[in-house]
């Protein structure tokens, strides 16, 4: 229990730092509400995978978790979406935003204690956060608690499960190495953050037992690919700048790969439903791309 309250003191402490301090904030406050730069497009693009849902639950009541980007995830869905609190461990960056016009509302939340009561949400989004949480299930079944209808996760796709036979016959060293050069790929099996907490990355598999355990309807999954450096975030996203061609290009050759299974998504998109949709959302969800599965129940 030390070590869980230590990672997140050690979160809110660098949220602090990255939010609440002059120089560096005020160039990521532009970048982020301008919403006009490489860094700004690529979260858009990861963010469009909750279109269908949107669209199938246009007045649904939303929250995200680990929205520490200026609230960009809550901007994403206040834009499209009924209603949407953002909330993370730290109101380090949401208070800035909120006084903008960026977000509509905030809260500091733990996401392994969410104040909120059960079922107080239609869903709870959870974008690359996940992944920073020291007890991550324990979130999960907070989130899975005030949602009524689902929580959707878009975080890093755990790489070392093997889907397909080819990906089991090409995952050696040498096509790896190859592959992770062209591709500009760099990544440790064992993978720990400035912060401390390890990249704890989802699977398909994992996501499911999850979504058994707890009895819900179904869980639908998108693979999504993203790439940039940390100098990328702060360039324009305009036709011409080469940083932007650059992530367009390694983006699209992501793709191509993943679609020949020569390589698995970098993200995984996996919506939880706890109850079970009605005919348009399976079409939203289908037509967008995504994997449907109808969960057994008690027999």
């Amino acid at each position: 229990m030390k070590e869980q309250e230590a990672s997140y003191v050690r979160h809110q402490e660098s949220d602090e730092r990255q939010y609440g301090c002059d120089g560096k904030r005020t160039r990521d406050i532009e970048a982020w509400i301008d919403q006009g730069s490489v860094g700004a497009w690529r979260h858009r693009r990861m963010l469009s995978a909750v279109d269908p849902l949107i669209a199938a639950y246009p007045n649904a009541k939303w929250l995200t978790v680990g929205d520490s980007m200026f609230g960009s995830d809550a901007h994403y869905l206040g834009e499209r979406a009924a209603s949407v609190v953002a909330s993370n461990i730290s109101d380090a960056g949401l208070t800035e935003a909120k006084r903008r016009g960026h977000i509509s509302a905030y809260s500091v939340q733990n996401a392994e204690a969410l104040t909120y009561a059960d079922q107080e949400f239609d869903f709870v989004l959870c974008k690359e956060s996940y992944h920073h949480f020291p007890r991550p299930p324990v979130a999960m079944y907070e989130m899975l608690r005030v949602a009524r209808v689902g929580v959707v996760l878009i975080e890093p796709n755990d790489r070392y499960i093997l889907d397909t036979p080819l990906q089991v016959v090409l995952n050696n060293r040498v096509f790896y190495w190859f592959l992770a050069r062209l591709l500009g790929m760099r990544e440790r099996r064992f993978d720990f953050e400035l912060t401390g907490n390890y990249v704890f990355s989802i699977s398909k598999r994992e996501v499911e037992k999850i979504a058994l355990g707890m009895h819900c309807q179904m869980v639908a999954f998108r693979g999504v690919n993203d790439y940039a450096t940390d100098k990328d975030h702060y360039e324009p996203a305009v036709k011409g700048n080469a940083v932007y061609r650059r992530a367009r290009l390694l983006i699209g050759l992501h793709d191509i790969a993943a679609r020949l299974k020569l390589i698995k998504y970098r993200l995984l998109c996996a919506v939880v439903l706890k109850v079970m949709p009605g005919a348009a959302t399976l079409s939203h969800l289908r037509g967008a791309g995504y994997d449907v599965m109808e969960l057994p129940g008690v027999a």
